[in-house]
């Protein structure tokens, strides 16, 4: 995917100018629990969305960078969450939904500078959930390399091309071929 910044962002950088930056989240659960929240202390509205401001009580990690091209992992934190979120957020499937964080940098008087960028895509890979006084839900989430070194768990079955195409029947005979001896001929056979 190819970066393209700000020319505003690269003027504000290079006058060595006070700034901040803030983080939104944007989380695609099935609606309506659907996760939008920004680290500014009020809400943002961005590509038609609210983003909840969350301010200190959201945080994101940021991607390190090591020169390589190696798999990466976020953690994405919401802190001082009620007892009625608490129990909605617990009724979730958290895997394998998009998540994408934009940064959003702004002046020393806290005006944006620009449109937000994107910082990081993935995928969510599961959720910690810690209920307290102060509950707090961490959500996991991964790039897309780290998928590579996951294994496939499909394989060319009839009962797994049925899951995926209910009424596909393109599979429905190859268990019967993997088991059945076939004479192939001898390579004078084909001169």
């Amino acid at each position: 995917m190819p970066r393209v910044i700000d020319p505003a962002i690269i003027t504000m950088l290079s006058s060595e100018a006070a700034y901040s930056v803030a983080i939104l989240v944007d989380i695609e659960f099935p609606d309506p629990y659907h996760l939008r929240f920004t680290t500014k202390l009020d809400n943002v509205e961005f590509n038609g969305q609210t983003y909840f401001g969350a301010g200190s009580l959201g945080s994101v990690s940021m991607p390190e960078s090591d020169g390589e091209l190696s798999p990466a992992s976020y953690m994405v934190s919401l802190s001082g969450i009620s007892d009625e979120i608490l129990e909605a957020v617990a009724q979730i499937s958290y895997m394998n939904h998009k998540a994408t964080a934009y940064i959003q940098f702004m002046d020393a008087d806290y005006n944006d500078v620009s449109t937000p960028q994107i910082l990081w895509q993935g995928l969510t890979d599961g959720a910690d959930i810690v209920v307290s006084e102060t509950s707090s839900v961490t959500i996991n989430v991964r790039d897309r390399l780290a998928d590579w070194a996951r294994a496939k768990l499909e394989s060319y079955t009839n009962g797994d091309q049925i899951r995926l195409h209910p009424n596909d029947k393109g599979f429905e005979f190859v268990s019967q071929v993997g088991a059945k001896d076939m004479a192939w001929p001898e390579a004078e056979f084909f001169e």
